[in-house]
């Protein structure tokens, strides 16, 4: 797979190692993810994550990425990424909301950069890699989908050493909605597995 690597207002944000973690998401057996067809370099992926709440509790979503991504739930921010880590060692956000009964969407917008800076390797593939946890701590099956937006400019004029691409967007090309409960994503792809040749924790 050709891409570049990505997984909510925040009520607690933690940091957590991922070598750690590592035994937890084979057991989950989660996989990354990121949608077809997007550009490695200056490429814009948009993903919606469609779950279910029997009853009102507090979510965990834990998330970690490379290159820059926003997610929101149900249209509302929750948080943005990465966190700043050597690539030998990256970390999981965890990001904390409390939601209704019902259904719900967690929406990113993922920014491919796929250049090399000073912490990562342009050869580490983008992926979004997340989990919805309930307040009894167990996994909460989301359906994902993706598309390849066409709404942003590929510049590839950076910022500086340090930040990424100019992100040049004409608003008229966004879905409307497309971050909230209502939107039909029956038109979008399904998310692919990126397969890491050499996950880092390993």
């Amino acid at each position: 797979c050709s891409c570049q690597f990505f997984i909510f207002c925040i009520s607690i944000r933690d940091t957590v190692v991922f070598r750690s973690e590592l035994s937890i998401l084979k057991e989950l057996q989660s996989s990354p993810m990121w949608v077809p067809g997007v550009e490695p370099a200056d490429g814009h992926a948009l993903m919606r994550g469609r779950f279910e709440l029997s009853g009102p509790q507090a979510v965990a979503i834990r998330h970690v990425g490379a290159s820059m991504y926003r997610i929101w739930v149900d249209g509302e921010i929750l948080d943005e990424g990465p966190a700043r880590f050597d690539a030998d060692y990256p970390e999981w956000l965890v990001s904390r909301t409390t939601l209704a009964a019902g259904a719900h969407v967690v929406a990113v917008h993922g920014h491919s950069h796929g250049v090399t800076t000073r912490l990562m390797s342009e050869e580490i593939p983008g992926f979004l890699w997340g989990i919805v946890e309930g307040e009894d701590g167990s996994v909460i099956p989301v359906t994902w989908k993706g598309l390849n937006s066409v709404a942003y400019q590929k510049t590839r004029r950076r910022l500086g050493c340090v930040l990424g691409p100019v992100e040049w967007c004409d608003t008229r090309l966004l879905p409307e909605g497309w971050k909230g409960t209502d939107f039909d994503d029956s038109g979008w792809c399904g998310l692919v597995r990126v397969e890491l040749n050499s996950p880092p924790a390993a």
